[in-house]
C-alpha cells in the first residue's frame, strides 16, 4: 500500500466522530485514529481494566454527553425517548457549540458511544463530518457488558439493538452524511484490510510509522499471545540444538544469567 500517495488531509472543520454501542470497539478505533495522528482530545478517559490500553474518550464530550442523558431522563444503559433527547436542545446548545468550536484548530475527532444516543443535538454544528460506526454482533456485546458490569444477558441485547436502531433512524434521516462501518469481528480478523479501508475513507495521508503503530494497535491479543509462542518456541528449538551441537554455549548461557543475578 502506497500510504503517502492518498489524497489529503482533512480540513480542520472536518470532525470524525465514531459510533456505536458500548463494546462494540469504539476504544479501538479511538485508539487506530490517535495513532494515524488525528486528536482525539487533550484530557482523555483514563485505562481500566476492561481498557487496558485506553477509552480514548475525550473527557468534555463524556461528560456533556453524559449530562445530556441525565437532563432528558436516563443514562447510557437506560436510553431515553429520543423526543427527551431532543428537547435538551436549547439547555445545551452554547456548550455543544462552545466543545465543537474548541477543536477546530487541528486535525480532530472524538468517541463515545453516548453519541449515538445524542448526535442529533450536534449535527447542526458539525461541517462535513465523517462518521465511523463501529458494530459487533450483539451476543459478543452483551456477553462482554457481563463481564464489565455484571448486566443480564438479555438486557444487553435489548440495549444494543436501541444503539443500533437509533445510529440506523439517524442515518436513513441524513443519507448524504459520510459514514463508514467497521465490524468488529472483521477489524479483529483482518485489521490490515480495515486499517486500509479507513484511511481510503477518511482521504489522509500517513507515514509508514504511523500505519504500523496503529496496526500493531489493534491487532488481537490472541494473534499476540500466538506470535509470541512461536517465538519462544523457536528459541527452545535453539537451545535444543545447540545443547547438540554446541553443548560449551548452553554453559556459557546458563553462567551468564547466574552472573547477571549476584549484586
Amino acid at each position: 500500500m502506497h500510504l503517502n500517495s492518498l489524497k489529503k488531509y482533512i480540513p480542520n472543520n472536518d470532525p470524525i466522530i465514531i459510533i456505536g454501542m458500548h463494546r462494540s470497539g469504539t476504544s479501538i478505533m479511538g485508539g487506530v485514529l490517535s495513532r494515524l495522528g488525528i486528536d482525539m482530545g487533550e484530557e482523555l478517559v483514563g485505562k481500566w481494566w476492561s481498557n487496558p490500553l485506553g477509552h480514548f474518550e475525550d473527557k468534555k464530550f463524556f461528560s456533556l454527553n453524559k449530562r445530556i442523558l441525565e437532563a432528558a431522563g436516563g443514562a447510557w444503559d437506560a436510553p431515553p425517548v429520543r423526543d427527551a433527547i431532543q428537547a435538551q436542545k436549547d439547555n445545551f446548545t452554547e456548550e455543544i457549540k462552545d466543545v465543537i468550536r474548541r477543536k477546530r484548530s487541528s486535525l480532530w475527532g472524538w468517541k463515545d458511544p453516548r453519541t449515538s444516543l445524542t448526535i442529533k443535538l450536534y449535527l447542526p454544528y458539525l461541517t462535513n463530518p465523517y462518521f465511523i460506526v463501529c458494530q459487533r454482533d450483539h451476543q459478543a456485546i452483551a456477553k462482554s457488558l457481563r463481564r464489565r458490569d455484571n448486566m443480564e444477558i438479555e438486557e444487553g441485547i435489548r440495549l444494543a439493538k436501541i444503539y443500533e436502531e437509533r445510529i440506523n433512524d439517524f442515518f436513513k434521516a441524513n443519507p448524504k452524511l459520510r459514514m463508514l462501518d467497521i465490524p468488529y469481528e472483521e477489524m479483529l480478523a483482518v485489521p490490515e484490510k480495515q486499517l486500509k479501508r479507513t484511511i481510503d475513507f477518511l482521504e489522509i495521508r500517513v507515514n509508514q510509522e504511523q500505519y504500523q503503530e496503529a496496526l500493531k494497535f489493534v491487532l488481537p491479543k490472541e494473534k499476540i499471545d500466538q506470535l509470541s509462542k512461536k517465538v519462544r518456541a523457536k528459541e527452545r528449538i535453539e537451545m535444543v540444538k545447540k545443547a547438540v551441537t554446541k553443548p560449551w554455549k548452553i554453559a556459557r548461557f546458563i553462567l551468564r544469567k547466574i552472573w547477571s543475578k549476584i549484586p
